[in-house]
């Protein structure tokens, strides 16, 4: 029993000078300092995929030149027809696409009036016609022309004021050539005239999205001026 106490005892104490040595030679030697490595956003980003910030800038540049193209075509196609019309595509814009648009929207509009206040100082409906008919087609059709083309030239060069133009274009042609509502219901031309109203409401989106975010890059640069 004794010499089992002995050799425990003389464990332990062995035991105690190991741990001894092991903290002086802790305390003695230098401390190292571990810096975890950081990566920063830029960095990653151009890992990921080159862009980064010139990136974004390219696909802004690259979405405004189709979005603005859109419009650009279509109104030299349109300016087209309204100046020459020498071609079967041309007569069928004016006489299938646009005229009796227009024809609609005033009969409906003269209706419209001939049920309000407006029918105390105009006596029929008539009237209110002969009225609406003070501007004819190809005037009304030039005039939204010409401010498609101005739009579309200013937005791709990245002008807030052709966004502007193009959204005013947008709201006033859209409930004239796609009038849906005005269609029979569970009718295929009404199934496509609501899928171009809302494909225009959409570009009045895109649109309204260029001039925020055009604010915003602009309050961006003036807070860094400062």
């Amino acid at each position: 029993m004794q010499s089992q106490w002995g050799n425990s005892d003389a464990f332990s104490h062995l035991h105690c000078s190991s741990s001894r040595a092991l903290n002086a030679f802790r305390k003695a030697s230098p401390r190292r300092t571990h810096t975890p490595r950081t990566t920063t956003t830029t960095d990653s980003s151009k890992r990921m995929g080159g862009g980064g910030k010139g990136g974004g800038k390219f696909l802004a540049h690259f979405g405004r030149a189709l979005l603005a193209s859109l419009f650009l075509f279509s109104g030299m196609h349109k300016y087209h027809a309204l100046t020459r019309a020498n071609s079967m595509s041309d007569f069928h814009l004016l006489e299938h696409s646009i005229a009796p648009r227009f024809a609609e929207t005033r009969a409906a509009l003269s209706a419209s009036l001939a049920k309000t206040q407006y029918l105390k100082r105009v006596s029929s409906e008539k009237e209110i016609m002969e009225h609406l008919l003070a501007l004819d087609d190809a005037t009304i059709a030039m005039c939204g022309t010409i401010v498609e083309i101005l739009g579309s030239v200013l937005l791709m060069l990245n002008f807030t004021l052709g966004s502007k133009l193009l959204m005013a274009f947008v709201s006033c042609v859209t409930p004239i050539m796609h009038p849906f509502w005005r269609r029979e219901e569970f009718s295929a031309s009404r199934e496509i005239e609501t899928i171009m109203f809302w494909k225009n409401v959409a570009l009045f989106g895109a649109l309204a999205m260029h001039v925020g975010m055009s604010k915003e890059e602009a309050k961006e640069e003036k807070e860094k001026e400062e």
